[in-house]
């Protein structure tokens, strides 16, 4: 069970997404649509791992 805490909390989950670019959720389902956002999706929920979403700016020129 610890294994399982450990996974989650290094995932993100879409309302940490929109805080740490300060945009809507709206922008970030976009994204994941149109630009290849990296992004995992479980059941209806979708997830994120800070290291391959820094790794998506810096691909795409998007500064922080």
């Amino acid at each position: 069970m610890s294994e399982q805490i450990q996974i989650s909390e290094k995932l993100l989950k879409i309302q940490d997404v929109c805080e740490y670019f300060s945009v809507t959720d709206e922008t970030v389902y976009r994204w994941i649509k149109n630009r290849n956002f990296p992004a995992l999706r479980i059941g209806k929920q979708w997830f994120f791992k800070k290291e391959e979403i820094e790794a998506w700016i810096v691909k795409n020129g998007h500064r922080s």
